[in-house]
């Protein structure tokens, strides 16, 4: 097999990106935008030894999960590559891939429940980035080509609603009209690069980033967007570096600085440079199931990896004693800080800036010494009120030894009185050094547990080493090993991960399995009419 060559293959299966999946001469063939059960003819892209890419040349039997794409630029953009499915079927592919990933990478058979579906397939994505570019003199916004850096110029993209469509199209008007230049990456010139917006309830945040220290048209736009009538704020980004990264910076030019959100009930402010899922249906979905779990774990200590600017911290801290978000940028955590205030929070959040993987093995640890501090000392507590209960038995003996006895007397002759009353007297006195004995001890005993008690202020109930909860939102490359080995060596009791990637869930779950059994996976199509997929997995110690 050769780049070049046309084959005429049938689709066998579905791969981890929802590309098909055919074999031709003992060689795998990936070939994008196929169904399981078509017959194409297609054309080899790429060859290696035991693989190869493909592309549709013509489509010779349709499947019946195949449907017409609504947008256009399907195939061309790098956005969506799953319009051609009926979305039912996208939901079992999805589902399907999370299995096969846990399977092949983590060796792990376990069930995956029913894919969550978005409420919204079309019009769902609260934000966009979008690359600028000059075709024809003019200033054009698009996508890149998937894994390319090929501009693909777009009209209108249907997983954005018509606000989107607004913003761009005065946008691209105000830009030509000034004659605007836009950033070439080989030649580093050029003055703008990105249009960022979001979304949030009514407000959106418009952001231009541009190859240069100083805007000198913000006034400009920001004239012409206000006639839009849709409230919004707008930024400067200044980024002239020679770099994939979109924005280091955000000036707010015009409107509030953050804008206020609420997500569950957590009041938000919300800037730029803020992480935020996009698609605010399937996060709430998200978030109120993680709620529900650190509720049936039934640990009061939170650590919260990879917290971002605290939403989900704040949402926790509405049902937790205590807690930790560990962020890496500075001002999502000052941010995170804010946050916390803000819902009246701050005596029980705790955030530390820094990476993960260093500090959360050391809260860990931290973690770990409290609790066992703390069920040692309940374990005293717990001794002395036992003693006492042992002392007050006895006392309770010795009375009712001398009840009977004092029947015993009020039964006996006159004739034994002298008798009956030196054995009262003996009985008198040995129960008087007893009970004494026992008030001393139980005084001794007292003090001893009032002081232990003033020490361990805040004990409130026995815990035991791991008795708290971490959750896990990382990246698509997954946690670092450094991350997983440390909860390896704290054990926490419960995990809860919020993957985005299910071969870097997988590869990290094969390492977590040693200690950790998953009790529930779950999938929500934060995406749709794309292959990716937002998997939630909760874990609980062995």
């Amino acid at each position: 097999m050769q780049k070049g060559d046309i084959i005429e293959v049938k689709i066998e299966s579905v791969g981890m990106d929802g590309e098909g999946v055919a074999r031709q001469d003992g060689i795998v063939v990936f070939i994008p935008f196929t169904l399981v059960g078509e017959r194409v003819k297609c054309e080899i892209t790429f060859v290696k030894k035991s693989f190869a890419k493909a592309k549709v040349i013509k489509l010779l039997e349709a499947s019946k999960d195949r449907i017409q794409p609504l947008c256009p630029h399907f195939r061309r953009c790098g956005g969506c590559d799953m319009q051609h499915i009926i979305y039912e079927k996208q939901l079992q592919i999805k589902r399907e891939n999370v299995a096969n990933c846990l399977k092949k990478y983590a060796s792990l058979d376990t069930e995956v429940s029913q894919v969550v579906p978005s409420p919204e397939t079309y019009y769902y994505r609260n934000k966009a980035q979008f690359p600028l570019f000059e075709k024809d003199g003019k200033v054009c916004l698009g996508f890149f080509k998937e894994r390319t850096h090929d501009f693909v110029k777009i009209d209108k993209c249907y997983l954005l609603g018509d606000w989107c469509d607004k913003f761009c199209s005065v946008f691209l008007e105000v830009a030509n009209q000034l004659k605007l230049t836009c950033y070439n990456e080989k030649t580093q010139k050029g003055l703008l690069r990105h249009l960022v917006l979001r979304k949030l309830n009514n407000i959106v945040s418009v952001t231009i980033v541009v190859n240069s220290n100083k805007f000198a048209y913000a006034d400009e736009f920001v004239k012409n967007l206000s006639k839009i009538g849709i409230n919004f704020s707008f930024y400067v980004s200044y980024n002239t570096k020679n770099t994939n990264l979109i924005m280091y910076n955000a000036n707010v030019i015009f409107g509030e600085k953050d804008i206020q959100t609420d997500i569950l009930g957590v009041k938000t402010f919300v800037n730029p440079m803020s992480f935020m899922q996009i698609n605010d249906n399937i996060r709430d979905a998200i978030y109120s199931k993680v709620k529900q779990l650190v509720i049936d774990c039934k640990s009061k200590i939170v650590i919260d990896a990879y917290s971002g600017v605290g939403v989900l911290t704040n949402i926790i801290a509405d049902i937790a004693d205590k807690v930790y978000g560990i962020e890496i940028v500075p001002q999502a955590v000052e941010n995170a800080n804010q946050l916390a205030k803000l819902n009246g929070n701050q005596d029980k959040i705790t955030n530390i800036c820094g990476d993960s993987a260093v500090e959360l093995p050391k809260l860990a640890d931290k973690i770990n010494e409290q609790l066992l501090s703390n069920d040692s000392n309940q374990k005293i507590i717990s001794s002395n009120e036992q003693t006492i209960s042992n002392f007050t038995l006895k006392n309770d003996e010795i009375s009712g030894e001398n009840s009977k006895l004092d029947k015993q007397v009020e039964n006996e002759t006159q004739s034994n009185i002298q008798k009956i009353t030196d054995i009262n007297g003996q009985i008198n006195y040995i129960s008087t050094v007893k009970l004494v004995e026992i008030n001393n001890e139980s005084s001794k005993l007292d003090k001893e547990t009032k002081i232990k008690n003033e020490t361990n202020i805040q004990t409130k109930a026995t815990c035991k080493k791991g008795d708290f909860i971490v959750i896990l939102d990382p990246p698509r490359k997954g946690c670092d090993t450094q991350v997983l080995e440390g909860l390896l060596k704290a054990q926490p009791k419960n995990i809860i991960y919020i993957s985005c990637n299910p071969a870097t869930l997988s590869r990290d779950l094969s390492i977590l399995k040693s200690h950790y059994t998953p009790t529930q996976i779950q999938p929500y199509d934060m995406f749709p009419n794309t292959s990716h997929i937002e998997t939630l997995v909760c874990l609980e110690r062995k």
